[in-house]
């Protein structure tokens, strides 16, 4: 008695069926985005609780400090080992003296610089700092996941996400001093601890946060989550282009590369360890390429300056990827055209963070394409701050992307082109909203 005859959906389910007359339930259909996010949620969750159960059990605060200490440790050990390997090849010198050159190739991807043969290298080989990062990152990972364990709720998973990258910065932290005592100059310390702090904090926390399925931005606005992925798309867009530009001008100067590689007349163990280098640089290169990108360039030492406007070469670093760099002298206009790969990432930013409000007006959708244009210009004009630095003194020092010039076209050119975007996308949503009304 009370129930009223209710049609049913696609499974025989009664949908309007009710215990009191007149007043219908939420249908299935209504909740049916909210249970699905609540049960991805989690399900992500109890994988990573299964993740922890499989892995070796230990307490989560020794398996902070200590995976934070052996990521260091694994940092210094790969560096000695290429010093190692090289000093095979060169037959001089020491084990000792090898040992050391590999410590301060490791001071040299935190931050600290170098001393190489008597010259100051503070040009830091972004390729290895990114492993450093990815190892710091996979610790943290199992060291959170360790304390979900017994840690589940929201609450609980703030707090364990703050305490595991405290103890992986401090164990990461606590290595690096420890090499310094044995082989850094005092000069050093400062900026290689700072260096250390930050890769330690960054690749901590993107990693446990990640494991707890802790979300700092979800108290955000909804356009504004999404600006990390906005600025990570266009990241990602110029990494792909600048890397695509690097490949094209090796191919089209190829026989320049060829000439350089083997004018250095290098043993079999020399060509290994030249390689590697190289390929510990190429981050650095590709960020340069971008720079290209945006109209800025990059410098190659004093007295040399490469641009899509114009080239001038100076001394060039005796290495077979100099080769790649353009002739010199004044390019047409065509070269301009280039920068249209920097508004492509511009656009790319636009889209993603406008796909989180679909319907906005369309003065909303302007200001928040430009805005993640912009974020993500300033996001690419830091990563080209991290890849300058000197290999030595005189003519090769102040190598790479003028950090100003980098910030001031990139902004510029990223944020129109994600002004433009968000009009766009805004004028197209504004008219199929007008056709469906009529």
């Amino acid at each position: 008695p009370g129930y009223r005859a209710g049609s049913f959906g696609h499974h025989g389910v009664v949908m309007n069926a009710s215990p009191r007359l007149g007043k219908r339930p939420r249908s299935l259909a209504s909740r049916g985005p909210a249970l699905l996010v609540r049960t991805a949620m989690q399900r992500r969750v109890q994988d990573h609780q299964d993740a922890g159960r499989s892995e070796p059990e230990l307490p989560w605060l020794l398996a902070a400090i200590g995976g934070g200490f052996l990521a260091a440790a694994f940092g210094f050990l790969l560096c000695a080992a290429m010093a190692v390997l090289g000093w095979l090849g060169a037959s001089a010198g020491t084990f000792a003296g090898a040992v050391s050159v590999g410590a301060q190739l490791w001071f040299l991807t935190l931050g600290g610089g170098a001393e190489v043969l008597g010259a100051q290298v503070t040009l830091a080989p972004l390729g290895l700092t990114v492993c450093w990062l990815l190892a710091v990152r996979a610790v943290a990972g199992y060291a959170t996941r360790q304390a979900m364990r017994v840690e589940t709720g929201r609450g609980e998973r703030a707090g364990t996400v703050g305490r595991v990258v405290a103890g992986v910065t401090g164990g990461y932290l606590a290595a690096v001093l420890f090499a310094a005592a044995l082989f850094s100059e005092n000069q050093q310390v400062a900026t290689m601890v700072l260096g250390s702090f930050a890769l330690a904090v960054a690749g901590s926390a993107w990693a446990s946060a990640r494991a707890a399925q802790y979300r700092l931005n979800q108290s955000w606005p909804q356009w504004a989550q999404a600006l990390p992925r906005a600025v990570a798309a266009a990241l990602a867009t110029m990494t792909v282009l600048g890397a695509t530009l690097l490949a094209l001008a090796c191919f089209h100067n190829r026989g320049d590369v060829t000439t350089l590689s083997e004018s250095m007349q290098l043993p079999l163990i020399g060509v290994v360890v030249m390689t590697i280098i190289q390929l510990a640089y190429l981050p650095n290169l590709v960020l340069w390429a971008g720079s290209y990108l945006v109209g800025a360039g990059f410098s190659l030492g004093d007295g040399s300056q490469i641009s899509p406007v114009v080239t001038q070469i100076g001394l060039l670093p005796p290495i077979p990827i100099a080769g790649a760099v353009p002739s010199a002298g004044v390019h047409g206009n065509v070269a301009l055209l280039w920068l249209l790969g920097s508004g492509l990432a511009g656009v790319v930013a636009a889209v993603v963070v406008i796909r989180a409000r679909p319907f906005a007006r369309l003065d909303s959708t302007s200001l928040v394409g430009g805005f993640a244009g912009v974020l993500s210009g300033a996001a690419f004009a830091l990563l080209t701050l991290l890849s300058r630095g000197n290999l030595g003194t005189g003519r090769l020092v102040n190598l790479g992307p003028s950090f100003v010039e980098v910030a001031v076209l990139s902004t510029t050119i990223m944020g129109i082109a994600g002004l433009f975007t968000g009009l766009a996308l805004g004028l197209a949503a504004r008219r199929a909203g007008v056709s469906s009304s009529s």
